[in-house]
């Protein structure tokens, strides 16, 4: 999975609103909003911060933003759940209920050399709603002032430029850097422990393993005889199941979650203590941890997020029994 910090054209946190305010910030503040656009979220502070940039006067002509409106600013881009999952999993086409808040503060410089944000200028506010924003690429979108009133501005003007430069990121330019995709410490094969994948990536089944069942599947009864497991997977893979595409496209990602089992009741096996996360990514051709492998990654890490490289072996020798399904086990 490759997926970096876009700089180009809008710079760090890629969400531009291009010539929407020429025209808006001669225009009067309406009193009500428009109910047809989208609203001011009450709440986006707490959304997930994609990233900040600080936009001086000439950098904002440099990357085509009128710098009477972007120039001497700071912004912040946050995303709530929706989007943020769909970034996160690599989504062409972001679902109904993305949004995108990003205040765009005046630009304070206290001490040389440091750039903060001062007071709050506007905030820019897009919403998916395929339906309800057909006429603009699925988006609706949104300014208001510190008075949290809508400015009153030209939506198409928006739209326009979302259109022109990133239609092919469903008028999305925000992406997220690696920091932000790869938890930390990631092993040395570049595979990583996603941050909230039980509630980031889609969770697809699970399975209480005895020792003899383990033996069954060819897993080492020493490490998976007696365990539970949980099995999560982004996008591209679960896209790939349903479609029973193959090989899985790169950027294919499986998380799974192996408890130890707890049998608390003859017939009845539980989660007990996290043992370990085993996770694989699909990453591009000619560069898997084997051959046997294809071009899977693979590692294992600990409860406390740390590498378990000592594992990678076992990962590979089960999963090269899997050849006929892309060496995967799920939807085999």
């Amino acid at each position: 999975m490759k997926i970096r910090f876009l700089h180009a054209v809008i710079g760090a946190t890629g969400f531009a609103l291009i010539l929407l305010f020429i025209a808006a910030l001669q225009t009067s503040v309406a009193a009500a909003q428009d109910a047809s656009l989208p609203k001011l979220p009450n709440d986006y502070r707490f959304w997930y911060h994609v990233g900040s940039k600080s936009i001086s006067a000439s950098a904002a002509t440099a990357i085509g933003l009128p710098a009477d409106v972007f120039g001497d600013t700071f912004d912040a881009v946050f995303a709530n759940e929706v989007a943020l999952n769909d970034l996160r999993n690599g989504a062409k086409t972001f679902r109904d209920g993305a949004e995108f808040a990003a205040p765009f503060f005046k630009l304070s410089n206290p001490v040389a050399g440091l750039d903060q944000p001062g007071n709050l200028a506007f905030v820019a506010v897009m919403e998916k709603d395929s339906t309800e924003y057909a006429s603009t690429g699925g988006w609706g979108f949104s300014v208001f002032g510190p008075d949290q009133k809508e400015i009153t501005a030209l939506e198409s003007s928006c739209f326009s430029c979302h259109q022109s430069k990133a239609a092919g990121t469903d008028f999305v330019f925000s992406k997220l850097n690696d920091r932000q995709v790869l938890a930390v410490p990631a092993s040395n094969n570049g595979v990583f422990l996603p941050p909230d994948y039980q509630n980031k990536l889609y969770w697809r089944s699970a399975s209480v393993i005895r020792p003899e069942a383990a033996t069954a599947l060819g897993l080492p009864a020493d490490i998976f005889g007696n365990t539970t497991d949980s099995i999560y997977m982004n996008n591209a893979a679960l896209n790939a199941l349903g479609s029973e595409t193959r090989p899985f496209p790169v950027g294919s990602l499986f998380v799974a979650d192996f408890h130890k089992a707890a049998f608390p009741v003859d017939g009845l096996g539980a989660e007990g203590d996290l043992a370990f996360t085993a996770v694989m990514l699909k990453g591009d051709p000619g560069t898997g941890d084997d051959k046997s492998t294809g071009d899977w990654r693979f590692e294992a890490f600990g409860p406390d997020g740390k590498p378990l490289t000592q594992l990678r072996g076992a990962c590979i020798s089960c999963h090269a029994t899997k050849a006929s399904n892309d060496f995967v086990f799920s939807g085999s």
